[in-house]
């Protein structure tokens, strides 16, 4: 599986798996870098969207208390891109512990990216789980 740290231009599939490998590492440095102003999640639970990026830092500071991703992977990536708007669409898997238990988990993401200051940026990221198991 490819992955990088650093924030260079890449390809819009690098950014997806840059953006996987922060939440892995749990690096907020990087996610708040790849991340607009403006972002928008939506992850399918009953939270609804988020909306900002402080508002995505502050969630993923808590998620990092309580989880770790063990392993993810991203398969079947279709991309469309016009100038310098790009969506992602691909199919997740990850394994990961949850207050200590182990999870699996599989879903479907759209993420739509920006080209912004020499990178790749997220502007949104709505992801659909499809299983889960404990």
């Amino acid at each position: 599986m490819f992955k990088t740290r650093s924030l260079d231009a890449g390809t819009p599939l690098i950014a997806v798996h840059r953006w996987w490998t922060a939440w892995e590492r749990k690096d907020l440095d990087l996610i708040g870098a790849m991340a607009l102003e403006d972002y928008i999640e939506f992850t399918g639970n009953s939270e609804g969207p988020r909306l900002g990026r402080t508002t995505l830092l502050e969630v993923a500071r808590r998620a990092f208390e309580r989880a770790t991703i063990l392993r993810w992977e991203v398969s079947d990536p279709v991309i469309r891109q016009e100038g310098n708007v790009t969506v992602v669409v691909y199919r997740w898997t990850e394994q990961a512990t949850l207050d200590g238990r182990a999870v699996s988990l599989q879903g479907v993401a759209t993420d739509v990216l920006v080209y912004k200051d020499g990178a790749w940026r997220y502007l949104s990221h709505h992801s659909t789980p499809l299983h889960r198991t404990e």
